[in-house]
């Protein structure tokens, strides 16, 4: 028989408290959520293909989705660095990958959240970066938007709007904290955009050959983006940067360099010129033509050559003269795009009473009420085509008041940006200009990769004027 100093282990032994280390609280719950998060995935995966089906994209959503978890655990600001990298070219890979619940959920979704979630933990994790000022406006303006969700007849569709202007907001904060020391977060904010269109030009030079080779050259461009606009837009946007790398002294450029970058300006003007976007078309016209105005009036020559070329693609010239035929509203007159969206915003303001005018008739309840307002509606639920329009009937001209002084703030950003360095300056405030040309016409609120960029460069701007203001401010670290 064992005595009580007998060294030998007994057969349960292993369980006495002294073999193991203390197991805090947290530890625990966290071992727990590990083990039903493998319960949970152990399950789906067995049953996936009963619940999804079995085509070869949405199987390899849970492998994705693992190992997206995982970059996203390992470092949440590097994981949005690369994501916002590649989220140009995620249409179509999110758009194949979408499962059969929540209304075609899928990675994007998942995607969406993990940014609200990076931009609480830099936040909580650095003390806060970004300007009060931007931040007050942007919230004044999501309160808006969620008291118009609270009174929308389509709420479910309105709620998805409102988080994709959260994750806008997250993408504005972020920059604030992802600037690598001793550089200009416009220039970084740039650098990442630009470099992000990469993949969708590789991909549109492909869309564009086998259209042309299969006899289908007038389709519109859309590359790697859900529809041409998109697309369209992004590609302004990518212009108006490259402008800034070839003529700001930000940019040190070699010969080679800025020859490549030249040739990268030209090759994304062409593919602006197939998206068949006018109201894209008109946003770029109006950054190189009030930058030769300012600036380098010898780039009025690039201006008025470029669509004279543009002209002689047959596809382009038809695109042009559409607007000159349709133009007048009578019984069954095809109107071209333009006419149509003008006999729409007056039926829309005609049907608005003074209430609405004020307060609005709720997030998403343009679509709703245009089948009743519209006669040429023909029973579809149509969106405004007009950011100005939809903002003013579903939220008022008192929920315009916070949005109208988030661009006058960003606008303004510009301007101290400008007493660094001129071409800086006009960039941000280009954008700005831009994005409101392009809006007047088109459902830009809907575009969220498009906005997501945006937002991102706009913040990156802003955080280098609240970096200017308080220069003794310590700089974040990209960690």
């Amino acid at each position: 028989m064992l005595s009580q100093t007998d060294p030998r282990p007994s057969l349960f032994g292993f369980l006495s408290s002294k073999h193991w280390p203390a197991v805090s609280g947290r530890q625990m719950l966290l071992g727990a959520g590990v083990i039903l998060t493998c319960l949970v995935f152990g399950f789906v995966t067995a049953n996936f293909t009963k619940l999804f089906g079995s085509s070869p994209a949405k199987l390899a959503v849970l492998p994705i989705l693992l190992v997206v978890l995982m970059l996203f655990a390992l470092n949440p600001l590097k994981f949005f660095l690369g994501a916002l990298l590649l989220r140009s070219a995620g249409d179509l890979v999110f758009d194949s990958m979408r499962l059969p619940i929540g209304g075609g959920a899928g990675l994007g979704g998942v995607l969406n959240f993990m940014m609200l979630g990076i931009a609480v933990i830099v936040v909580i994790k650095d003390k806060p970066q970004a300007s009060r000022k931007h931040v007050m406006l942007w919230l004044l303006l999501l309160l808006g938007l969620l008291e118009a969700v609270a009174v929308s007849p389509l709420r479910s569709e309105a709620i998805r709007l409102y988080v994709g202007m959260l994750t806008n907001f997250a993408v504005f904060v972020i920059a604030f904290h992802v600037k690598p020391r001793g550089e200009s977060a416009l220039k970084f904010g740039a650098s990442l955009t630009i470099w992000s269109s990469v993949l969708p030009t590789l991909y549109g030079l492909y869309k564009a050959v086998a259209l042309a080779a299969g006899g289908m050259g007038g389709e519109r461009l859309a590359s790697t983006f859900a529809h041409p606009n998109i697309y369209a837009f992004y590609l302004v946007l990518v212009l108006t940067l490259l402008l800034y790398v070839l003529r700001s002294s930000d940019w040190q450029l070699g010969s080679r360099q800025r020859a490549t970058v030249w040739a990268y300006f030209l090759l994304q003007s062409a593919m602006l010129g197939l998206t068949m976007t006018r109201s894209a078309w008109i946003g770029y016209a109006v950054v190189v033509g009030v930058y030769a105005l300012l600036y380098e009036r010898k780039w009025l020559i690039f201006l008025v050559l470029l669509p004279v070329i543009g002209m002689m693609v047959p596809s382009i010239r038809d695109r042009v003269m559409d607007l000159g035929e349709g133009n007048e509203v009578v019984q069954y007159a095809k109107l071209n795009s333009f006419a149509w969206r003008v006999a729409l915003w007056q039926s829309a303001f005609a049907a608005m009473d003074l209430k609405a005018y004020l307060i609005g008739n709720g997030l998403e309840s343009f679509r709703v009420m245009s089948v009743s307002f519209f006669s040429m509606s023909g029973g579809t639920l149509w969106g405004s085509h007009s950011v100005f329009v939809q903002v003013i009937f579903e939220l008022g001209l008192l929920g315009c008041i916070p949005a109208v002084l988030l661009y006058v703030r960003v606008f303004k950003d510009g301007l101290i940006t400008s007493r660094r360095e001129k071409v800086a300056g006009f960039t941000v405030m280009a954008i700005v200009i831009q994005y409101l040309v392009t809006a007047a016409a088109d459902n830009l609120l809907y575009y969220l990769v498009y906005n997501w960029y945006f937002w991102f460069v706009l913040g990156c701007a802003a955080a280098d004027t609240f970096n200017l203001a308080s220069p003794s401010r310590g700089e974040p670290k990209l960690v």
